[in-house]
């Protein structure tokens, strides 16, 4: 058993209750639910060009995930947001199905009653910025019982000078896109109503925009940037304005939204292209259209992903905290620690080594394992058990295999 040159990342080091894992992926068995969130990750253009690199995941004892590979400075630079993205996501975040946005544009109907009176609505004309818009503002249509010829696009003209337009989004986060909406309204009054936003970003836009008279959201997103950065947010925000370079009105980190048909970007900065990237998606395609369209595009497949099982005939068992990734001629061992910032040694068992270890694991006893081996080796009995009894007790003090009590 030797080191490898291999690394590993870890995504998740156990702290995350498998609940929260069930309650994203919507999934009712810790498996299931880890796999969905594992496929998550594979339908990514990231993942994809990391070739060499192989997703791990046990959820028994506890939900462990890391990345097996070989790995270059920006890919373990985004492998690492991976890991704070999915930390954050799994310990808060909001999923909009269909109900729940009907239920949501509903509030936003009544609040826009309430700010604008029934007869400002019935001469106002409504837009949506594509294409998450959309669905909002057909919902909303038929909340406010608007007329067919309130409805325009964002290019359209108005019909008299002091018209007013509606502007309808799902989420605004920063604010890019509907500032790059507004630039090419022709309308000189302006209502901007995102379903979900930070409410201080919907200030922004009223502040800094004369013909925004309003910016409505229905649901309030919470600025979790604190919760990342703590003392170093504002350090953190003032760097980010100056990468952004005037575009948006509002810098920060929201906690997490994702919608039935679609899963809001998320980006990095690349200081090679200097400029930002599309990042990490972790939504299963399963529970978005959008995500389901990219990963078919994709045509990603299971074969770099790996999901443990913890259980076996014992008493020899895998350790608690293990990860390994079997590929048919080596299998690579790595046992998470409860430090974070600690370094993760992987080891690698090939040939002779690999096979005992396979052995180990299925049948659960050295007494079975050494039968196994005996058929399939040609070698004499005692110094093949004395052998694999050596091997044993090295992995149990690398705290690679565990023995447990039996009744």
């Amino acid at each position: 058993m030797t080191h490898t040159g291999h690394g590993l990342v870890v995504l998740l080091s156990g702290t995350i209750p498998v609940e929260r894992v069930m309650s994203f992926t919507r999934q009712d068995r810790p498996q299931a639910a880890l796999s969905s969130l594992m496929a998550a990750v594979c339908a990514n253009p990231l993942w994809v060009d990391m070739p060499d690199a192989r997703l791990v995941g046990r959820a028994d004892p506890s939900v462990l995930l890391g990345v097996l590979g070989h790995f270059t400075d920006v890919q373990l630079d985004r492998l690492q947001e991976l890991a704070i993205h999915l930390q954050e996501v799994l310990s808060r975040h909001r999923y909009v199905d269909y109900a729940t946005a009907e239920r949501v544009t509903e509030r936003l109907a009544s609040k826009l009653c309430h700010a604008l009176g029934a007869e400002r609505l019935a001469r106002a004309r409504f837009a949506a910025i594509p294409r998450g818009g959309y669905i909002v503002l057909g919902m909303l249509a038929y909340y406010l019982d608007l007329r067919p010829e309130q409805l325009t696009s964002i290019d359209s003209t108005p019909s008299a000078e002091d018209d007013l337009l509606i502007v309808v989004d799902d989420c605004a986060l920063s604010g890019v896109r509907f500032q790059q909406t507004l630039h090419t309204l022709a309308y000189s009054r302006v209502v901007f109503c995102p379903l979900y936003a930070v409410p201080a970003l919907c200030r922004n836009i009223e502040r800094q925009e004369p013909r925004v008279t309003l910016c409505l959201n229905a649901e309030d997103l919470l600025d979790i940037g604190f919760e990342r950065y703590a003392e170093g947010y504002s350090a953190w925000r003032e760097r980010r304005k100056k990468l952004l370079a005037g575009h948006g009105y509002w810098v920060g980190i929201t906690e997490y939204v994702a919608f039935a048909w679609c899963e809001p970007q998320t980006r990095y900065w690349d200081e090679q292209q200097q400029g930002f990237a599309a990042g990490w998606n972790v939504l299963p395609p399963e529970l978005s259209i959008k995500r389901r369209v990219a990963a078919h595009e994709l045509g990603h497949s299971d074969v770099r992903s790996t999901l443990l099982e913890h259980g076996g005939p014992g008493p020899l068992l895998p350790s608690g905290r293990l990860l390994w990734f079997d590929n048919g001629d080596e299998v690579l061992l790595a046992r998470l620690t409860l430090d974070q910032g600690s370094a993760v040694p992987v080891f690698n068992l090939e040939g002779v080594a690999a096979d005992m270890w396979r052995c180990l694991l299925d049948s659960g006893t050295l007494e079975a394992a050494h039968d196994v081996l005996l058929e399939r080796y040609q070698v004499d009995a005692d110094r093949l058990f004395n052998d694999l009894q050596a091997f044993l007790a090295q992995l149990v003090d690398n705290e690679l295999l565990i023995v447990v009590d039996t009744p």
